[in-house]
């Protein structure tokens, strides 16, 4: 073989390799764009779905609890047993007549559950949650709303809120919400402001978990 003609062997094995190389490196590059436009979906995704359960959240409020003749309560009123008994339910208020005052037996137990409209929780068919048995049953598919990250390790059982997760369709996810009742709880600065690690407003309470935020922060599914 003459030197020219190995010469060009030797350009020719060398443009191959570097060639493969380019190719190899062309297509790490879109794997990786893939990977990375595949996680952004789902992080949309997540985001509208988060989205959705508080429209339904409120919308549910609103429509339950939004009359000036509501009550609300949390669950734990109906016993020391409740299986959900952070959970915040409404009842119809009792109509209070000049002419015909009530009597005790008017605040009964049969006349209260009678006056019950639902629980301010997600529910797979929309139903489920206005009976009042809801509270004291295991949650259908449940997760945790407000968990170990809301409060702290060492929190009961029975303070963790758990919702029944609503698929929003096969390819889309899934979503899960609960209202909590703010008007039963006091103030309490936070220990992290007490300590001047977060810039807490004076005398003002710093909550880790609003009934919105805590959910979020506890739980996201993609699938």
């Amino acid at each position: 073989m003459s030197p020219v003609r190995g010469f060009a062997l030797v350009v020719t094995v060398s443009l191959m390799v570097l060639l493969l190389i380019v190719a190899v490196g062309l297509l790490t590059l879109s794997a990786v764009s893939l990977r990375g436009s595949v996680s952004s979906q789902d992080d949309a995704t997540a985001r509208a779905n988060a989205r959705l359960a508080l429209m339904l959240a409120l919308g549910e409020l609103q429509k339950t609890a939004g009359p000036d003749q509501r009550v609300t309560a949390r669950a734990d009123v109906l016993g020391e047993s409740i299986a959900n008994p952070r959970l915040t339910g409404v009842w119809q208020s009792w109509d209070i007549h000049a002419g015909s005052p009530p009597q005790a037996g008017d605040y009964g137990k049969a006349e209260r559950d009678k006056k019950f409209i639902g629980w301010l929780a997600s529910s797979a068919d929309g139903v489920a949650n206005r009976q009042l048995g809801f509270a004291n049953a295991n949650t259908v598919q449940p997760v945790v709303l407000w968990g170990n990250g809301t409060l702290g390790p060492k929190a009961s059982g029975g303070d963790r809120v758990r919702a029944t997760v609503v698929r929003v369709n096969d390819k889309r996810g899934a979503l899960a919400w609960a209202v909590l009742d703010e008007g039963e709880k006091g103030a309490h600065q936070h220990r992290l402001c007490r300590k001047r690690q977060f810039r807490c407003g004076k005398n003002r309470p710093a909550r880790r978990g609003a009934a919105s935020g805590s959910g979020t922060r506890e739980w996201s599914q993609r699938t």
